[in-house]
């Protein structure tokens, strides 16, 4: 298709110039106007207008433009000159417009493997240990059933993966599906045990410690995470010590000698870092510096480098070996139908409709039961989110008998928080098709930094209505001070609800915002939750279930709204004022980011190791400390972007008739929020994990020697600058797409977004 470029002077803007173009997709159905800005001279204008017109009627690509640049007499001297401008003008627009958010890639995977037709998806939200596993057991069929740990989580975190459980009424079934976690994160997981075996080496022979079974000392830190997600013993097999009375036994033989393979090439690998000639009182970091920075020039002629090759390889072989084991005795399974599996999913279902609960948890427990007795014979290690099919308990027997539901049994949320800046992950927690997410709290220890954290997120990301409050183990909260005279179930409401409000209250600025969430507390969308662990008491479940259904299914009914002038936006915002909004975002993001790695900063391994995530897409560490950039600035933008849209200058929607039936106005601009919410945290990642950031957070991360450190912090500030520029560049116009272009575009496709929810068209 011939394509039209319009260039602008810009009086105002001297040796400035406007260009002014439309892209199309594929089918040619989809269009996208640009324009951008550059400094650029006529004469290289009148060249980079004739390039752009042939890369867009050509539909070429980068490398192809190359070539092209190359082959054509009149543009191969310019190609250092014009690349940087096509780059500027298009291609790495197109990058940006070709980009799938992580979360939105696993989800529509799981929805293309798994279909399944829900009238609600609830999400719990809290940190380990207060009773999130606990609620979902008692749901399920699995509850009171003696040696089955269900719903496969536990407080130790030797798991880190989402799972999704979905009970469809008068069904039989169970079914599952697993995507497994991308090779680049897998890989990361194992290099890290080898690191940490081989430092913990290094040190043993520095400091001669004499000991009859170096292998015994050495392998414990190998699959020892200092976080506890991660155990590989559970895909590789148990580590039997020297010292064990079962060492001799022959049916330990097999992985012995795979643990010491596994420690000799760990000694060989040492031994050309500390030659015996160098042995000497220089201490181990030294050499374990040395080790990092052979692993970052990654040189396959180093003889340490192609040893630590050798031992991913060993690792990676017997991982697949163990899991083609598991994966054939599970296709022998004759009771189960195998329908996809592959090195990137996996999904079965059981063919007999009468299969007992047993049976099922038998055969799926090898991907998520954590037991030393399944050492070398679990996958869950390689999960990357869960779904799960399976009958509701019939002593739930809810209100809502025909309604099925799913329940997000999220892991690692807040764990370690301040009380500001978001939690760790949360821009990998899609929200958009979440109908109710419950803040679970213990009785016990209810109101601190992570449901702070967590409250004033949510507050930012959804509409209000879809939140609730849930406090588990109510029945064994006891203070001194209740008065066994009264009535002690209401003085412990009372003292919940106060310390509840109080938190409210401290995370939440907007007054109004502040008193609707404090209501939530006595209107009934707030659930003490008794009897969690009785086999007879299923009333407090089943009244928080029934209240959060009837919630949603109040909420679906949108389709009678019109807009009073079909001319006009749904909403009309004052754009004007975006700017100062973002500044003020930045500043706060800025403050936190500078406290964190100049005033109180890191240990140099914690900060090593948050690029070293980053230039593989995750987005925190957590550690000695949690270092969570992605979510802070996330964080920092939709708390004051959270107000702004909650009180447009105009509305332009009414119901017909008054329906009392229909939601509020306030409700549809909470359901715009949350639309706006998703595209900026899709936008955020993008930021943060697009090609030219990735190399930067992968340069910082091979940074080594004397000085590093502060180069390494220092580079973290300056790349968080690059991607969230001051706004003086902005008014300036110093940059193609400054963030608060993002913001807006956001917003604007966000409102035309809504009034396709809302079937405006028809009304």
């Amino acid at each position: 298709m011939k394509q039209s470029i319009r260039i602008t002077n810009l009086p105002e803007m001297e040796g400035y110039k406007e260009y002014d173009f439309i892209i199309y997709s594929n089918d040619e159905k989809k269009q996208k106007r640009i324009r951008r800005k550059i400094e650029i001279s006529q004469s290289m204008s009148d060249k980079l207008e004739e390039l752009l017109s042939y890369v867009l009627e050509n539909t070429l690509d980068r490398n192809s433009t190359i070539n092209y640049i190359r082959q054509e007499q009149i543009f191969s001297s310019y190609e250092t000159d014009l690349m940087p401008y096509l780059d500027s003008l298009y291609f790495n627009y197109i990058k940006s417009t070709t980009w799938i958010d992580p979360t939105d890639k696993i989800e529509n995977e799981m929805n293309a493997l798994f279909p399944i037709d829900l009238d609600a998806r609830f999400c719990f939200l809290g940190k380990a240990g207060v009773g999130k596993s606990t609620i979902i057991q008692k749901i399920s069929p699995f509850f009171g059933i003696d040696g089955i740990n269900f719903p496969f989580t536990d407080t130790s975190r030797t798991s880190t993966f989402p799972a999704e459980y979905c009970f469809v009424p008068n069904k039989h079934i169970y079914r599952f599906a697993v995507i497994f976690k991308e090779k680049s994160i897998i890989d990361l997981q194992i290099n890290e045990c080898i690191e940490r075996g081989i430092n913990k080496l290094i040190e043993l022979k520095l400091n001669n410690l004499t000991t009859a079974s170096p292998i015994d000392i050495v392998i414990p830190y190998f699959f020892t995470d200092p976080s506890q997600t991660y155990d590989i013993r559970y895909s590789l097999g148990k580590y039997v010590k020297t010292t064990s009375p079962n060492y001799s036994l022959e049916s330990n033989q097999s992985i012995i000698n795979f643990w010491n393979n596994i420690f000799d090439l760990m000694n060989k690998l040492v031994d050309t870092i500390i030659p015996l000639s160098e042995m000497s009182d220089i201490k181990p970091d030294f050499y374990q510096e040395r080790f990092q920075t052979i692993i970052k020039e990654s040189d396959s002629s180093n003889q340490c480098f192609s040893l630590y090759l050798e031992l991913g390889n060993q690792i990676h072989h017997k991982i697949e070996k163990n899991t083609n084991c598991i994966f054939d005795n599970l296709t022998n399974n004759n009771t189960i139908d195998i329908i996809t599996r592959n090195n990137e999913q996996f999904l079965c279902e059981f063919k007999h409709s009468s299969i007992l609960e047993n049976d099922f948890f038998n055969f799926i427990k090898i991907f998520t039961e954590k037991k030393a007795s399944n050492f070398g014979k679990a996958l869950f290690n390689l999960v990357g989110i869960l779904r799960i099919e399976l009958p509701l308990n019939p002593k739930i027997n809810l209100s809502h008998k025909d309604k099925s539901f799913s329940i997000l049994d999220t892991i690692g949320i807040a764990h370690n928080n301040d009380g500001s800046g978001g939690f760790e992950d949360s821009t990998r927690l899609s929200l958009s098709e979440i109908d109710g997410v419950a803040i679970i709290d213990d009785s016990n220890f209810n109101g601190d930094n992570n449901v702070g954290a967590i409250l004033q997120h949510l507050s930012s990301r959804i509409d209000y209505n879809k939140i609730f409050f849930t406090f588990t183990f109510f029945d064994n909260l006891k203070k001194a001070d209740f008065d066994e005279d009264d009535d002690i179930d209401s003085q412990k409401i009372t003292y919940l609800s106060s310390i509840e409000t109080q938190t409210i209250k401290n995370v939440i600025i907007d007054r109004e915002v502040a008193q609707t969430l404090c209501q939530k507390l006595t209107n009934g969308d707030t659930f003490f939750l008794k009897g969690l662990m009785n086999e007879d008491d299923y009333s407090s479940v089943r009244n928080m279930l029934d209240q959060m259904i009837s919630s949603t299914v109040a909420s679906k009914n949108i389709y009678g709204f019109f807009k009073y002038n079909k001319t006009l936006s749904i909403f009309e915002y004052d754009y004007k004022k975006l700017p100062l909004l973002y500044s003020e975002a930045i500043n706060s993001f800025k403050k936190t980011q500078y406290e964190i790695y100049n005033v109180h900063p890191p240990h140099f391994k914690t900060t090593e190791a948050l690029t070293r995530r980053l230039a593989t897409k995750i987005s925190y560490f957590s550690g000695a400390r949690t270092l969570k950039p992605v979510d802070d600035l996330y964080n920092s933008l939709i708390t004051v972007l959270a107000p702004y849209i909650s009180k447009p200058q105009k509305i332009n929607i009414g119901s017909k008739d008054n329906d009392p039936t229909l939601p509020s106005i306030d409700t549809i601009i909470g359901i715009l929020k949350n639309i706006v919410s998703e595209k900026l945290r899709s936008s955020i990642n993008y930021c943060f994990f697009e090609p030219s950031k990735l190399q930067e957070w992968k340069e910082l991360y091979q940074l080594s020697g004397l000085g590093t450190d502060l180069e390494r912090r220092n580079g973290i500030l300056d790349t968080e600058e690059l991607i969230a520029p001051d706004i003086i560049k902005y008014l300036n116009d110093e940059i193609p797409e400054h963030l608060i272009n993002i913001i807006e575009d956001s917003l604007k496709t966000s409102l035309l977004d809504l009034e396709q929810t809302l079937d405006l068209d028809k009304n």
